[in-house]
């Protein structure tokens, strides 16, 4: 219930700073998945109707390294799978949507960059904590 009333309460401050977050300027990114994001919208757009979207799940855009997560989420050394693209497989959003999103839903990994593009170099937590 807490989600639901949370989602639907700031369904508009959330969808202004999704619609947004990847056409201004940053020098940090955090990439979601695009399924994932697509399951959000359904929950908040049909309310009570819908079910919830679970943790944030970036599995269909790279895989996990054996060394795992590393602080604050970030596993640097994951490997980006093939054939993704912008805007269809993925999308950036700023370190403040990303937190909100994570706030609520949890999940992960956080797939961190300096521009929004899954196969440039990974930020470190340490990178971009502030």
């Amino acid at each position: 219930m807490y989600i639901l009333l949370y989602s639907a309460l700031l369904y508009p401050i959330k969808v202004d700073l999704l619609y947004g977050a990847d056409t201004v300027y940053s020098d940090v990114w955090f990439l979601m998945s695009e399924s994932w994001l697509q399951l959000w919208r359904d929950f908040v757009s049909h309310g009570s109707t819908s079910e919830p979207p679970g943790p944030i799940d970036n599995s269909d855009l790279v895989t996990v390294s054996a060394a795992g997560i590393a602080r604050g989420g970030v596993d640097i050394n994951a490997v980006p799978r093939e054939g993704r693209l912008r805007l269809h497989h993925y999308r950036g959003v700023s370190p403040a949507v990303y937190k909100l999103f994570h706030g609520i839903y949890g999940g992960g990994p956080a797939i961190v960059r300096a521009s929004i593009d899954l196969y440039g170099p990974p930020l470190s937590f340490d990178s971009f904590r502030h």
